[in-house]
Protein backbone atom coordinates (compact mmCIF):
# COMPACT_ATOMS: atom_id res chain seq x y z
CA UNK A 1 0.00 0.00 0.00
CA UNK A 2 1.67 3.48 -0.97
CA UNK A 3 1.72 5.83 1.53
CA UNK A 4 0.13 9.41 0.27
CA UNK A 5 2.05 12.29 1.36
CA UNK A 6 0.12 15.14 2.97
CA UNK A 7 1.36 18.60 3.01
CA UNK A 8 0.29 21.44 5.56
CA UNK A 9 -1.51 24.77 3.90
CA UNK A 10 2.45 26.61 4.31
CA UNK A 11 3.79 23.67 2.41
CA UNK A 12 1.70 24.04 -0.51
CA UNK A 13 2.32 27.91 -0.48
CA UNK A 14 5.47 27.98 -0.65
CA UNK A 15 7.59 28.01 -4.45
CA UNK A 16 11.35 27.94 -4.96
CA UNK A 17 9.71 30.54 -8.51
CA UNK A 18 11.58 33.79 -8.09
CA UNK A 19 9.62 36.40 -6.26
CA UNK A 20 9.83 40.30 -6.27
CA UNK A 21 12.79 41.86 -3.87
CA UNK A 22 10.28 43.71 -2.37
CA UNK A 23 8.06 41.47 -0.38
CA UNK A 24 11.72 41.13 1.77
CA UNK A 25 11.99 44.69 2.04
CA UNK A 26 11.21 45.90 5.91
CA UNK A 27 7.95 47.74 5.45
CA UNK A 28 6.90 44.18 3.68
CA UNK A 29 7.89 41.64 6.49
CA UNK A 30 5.84 41.27 9.97
CA UNK A 31 8.76 41.94 12.56
CA UNK A 32 6.01 41.81 15.63
CA UNK A 33 6.61 39.45 18.25
CA UNK A 34 4.03 37.13 19.51
CA UNK A 35 2.57 37.20 22.78
CA UNK A 36 1.18 34.48 24.95
CA UNK A 37 -0.98 35.20 28.61
CA UNK A 38 0.31 31.82 30.82
CA UNK A 39 -1.77 31.59 33.83
CA UNK A 40 0.48 30.60 37.05
CA UNK A 41 -0.94 28.95 40.15
CA UNK A 42 -1.41 31.46 43.15
CA UNK A 43 -0.45 34.76 41.23
CA UNK A 44 -3.97 36.76 40.54
CA UNK A 45 -3.04 37.75 37.06
CA UNK A 46 -1.58 35.57 33.95
CA UNK A 47 1.95 35.83 33.11
CA UNK A 48 2.63 37.98 29.72
CA UNK A 49 5.31 36.09 27.82
CA UNK A 50 6.43 37.16 24.40
CA UNK A 51 8.61 35.63 21.34
CA UNK A 52 12.67 36.20 21.66
CA UNK A 53 13.64 37.59 18.67
CA UNK A 54 16.91 35.62 17.12
CA UNK A 55 19.27 38.28 17.59
CA UNK A 56 18.50 38.78 21.37
CA UNK A 57 18.84 34.96 21.85
CA UNK A 58 22.35 34.84 20.05
CA UNK A 59 23.48 37.58 23.11
CA UNK A 60 21.99 35.53 25.79
CA UNK A 61 23.29 33.03 24.62
CA UNK A 62 26.77 34.12 24.24
CA UNK A 63 25.96 35.21 27.59
CA UNK A 64 25.41 31.69 28.63
CA UNK A 65 28.48 30.50 27.16
CA UNK A 66 31.81 30.47 28.09
CA UNK A 67 35.13 29.74 26.29
CA UNK A 68 38.12 27.97 28.03
CA UNK A 69 41.59 27.20 26.96
CA UNK A 70 43.52 23.68 27.54
CA UNK A 71 46.60 24.40 28.93
CA UNK A 72 48.28 21.55 27.49
CA UNK A 73 47.13 21.48 23.84
CA UNK A 74 46.02 25.11 23.59
CA UNK A 75 42.85 24.51 21.97
CA UNK A 76 39.83 26.42 23.42
CA UNK A 77 36.39 24.77 23.26
CA UNK A 78 33.13 26.44 24.53
CA UNK A 79 30.26 25.24 26.61
CA UNK A 80 26.53 26.80 27.27
CA UNK A 81 25.47 26.53 30.51
CA UNK A 82 22.05 25.56 29.93
CA UNK A 83 20.79 26.52 33.38
CA UNK A 84 21.97 30.27 32.74
CA UNK A 85 20.31 30.07 29.17
CA UNK A 86 17.36 28.91 30.14
CA UNK A 87 16.82 31.56 33.26
CA UNK A 88 18.21 34.49 30.84
CA UNK A 89 15.49 33.32 28.19
CA UNK A 90 13.00 33.57 30.72
CA UNK A 91 14.06 37.20 32.19
CA UNK A 92 13.61 38.11 28.39
CA UNK A 93 11.06 36.53 27.66
CA UNK A 94 8.54 37.32 30.23
CA UNK A 95 7.11 41.00 30.01
CA UNK A 96 4.93 40.92 32.49
CA UNK A 97 5.40 41.37 35.22
CA UNK A 98 8.31 43.50 34.57
CA UNK A 99 11.29 41.38 36.54
CA UNK A 100 12.97 44.58 36.26
CA UNK A 101 11.19 46.36 38.48
CA UNK A 102 12.47 48.13 41.38
CA UNK A 103 9.51 47.88 43.25
CA UNK A 104 8.67 44.53 42.71
CA UNK A 105 11.94 43.19 43.79
CA UNK A 106 12.41 44.99 46.56
CA UNK A 107 9.29 43.36 47.81
CA UNK A 108 10.04 40.08 46.90
CA UNK A 109 13.77 40.84 48.41
CA UNK A 110 15.94 40.42 45.02
CA UNK A 111 17.11 43.72 44.54
CA UNK A 112 18.90 43.49 41.18
CA UNK A 113 18.12 39.93 41.09
CA UNK A 114 15.30 39.30 38.40
CA UNK A 115 16.51 35.40 38.27
CA UNK A 116 15.95 35.54 42.33
CA UNK A 117 12.61 37.29 42.40
CA UNK A 118 11.39 34.85 39.70
CA UNK A 119 12.18 31.52 41.16
CA UNK A 120 10.68 32.76 44.78
CA UNK A 121 7.17 33.89 42.83
CA UNK A 122 6.60 31.22 40.43
CA UNK A 123 6.91 28.39 43.57
CA UNK A 124 5.94 25.08 41.62
CA UNK A 125 8.81 23.89 39.70
CA UNK A 126 6.19 22.56 36.79
CA UNK A 127 5.25 25.91 36.55
CA UNK A 128 8.46 27.39 35.80
CA UNK A 129 9.36 24.94 33.47
CA UNK A 130 6.56 25.28 31.66
CA UNK A 131 6.74 29.07 31.87
CA UNK A 132 10.31 27.89 29.73
CA UNK A 133 8.93 25.40 27.31
CA UNK A 134 6.33 28.32 26.66
CA UNK A 135 8.80 30.78 25.80
CA UNK A 136 11.00 28.21 24.00
CA UNK A 137 8.23 27.24 22.07
CA UNK A 138 6.46 30.58 21.41
CA UNK A 139 10.21 31.30 19.95
CA UNK A 140 10.39 29.01 17.76
CA UNK A 141 13.22 27.13 19.85
CA UNK A 142 12.94 23.51 19.59
CA UNK A 143 13.01 21.44 22.89
CA UNK A 144 13.95 18.14 21.60
CA UNK A 145 17.88 18.49 21.62
CA UNK A 146 19.69 21.18 23.25
CA UNK A 147 22.89 20.17 20.80
CA UNK A 148 21.30 20.47 17.98
CA UNK A 149 19.31 23.69 19.32
CA UNK A 150 22.67 25.60 19.62
CA UNK A 151 23.94 24.10 16.33
CA UNK A 152 20.75 25.52 14.71
CA UNK A 153 21.18 28.77 15.92
CA UNK A 154 24.78 29.05 15.08
CA UNK A 155 24.04 28.64 11.24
Amino acid sequence: MAEEQVNTNEEQELSTDPVSLDLFLKDNVDTQLDKKAIKIKGMKAPFVIQTISSKRFKEIQNEATTTSVNRRTGMKSQSVNQSKLTDLMMVEGIIQPDLNNAQLQENWGHVADPIGLLQDMVVRSGDYANLATEITSLSGISNNDDASEVDQVKK
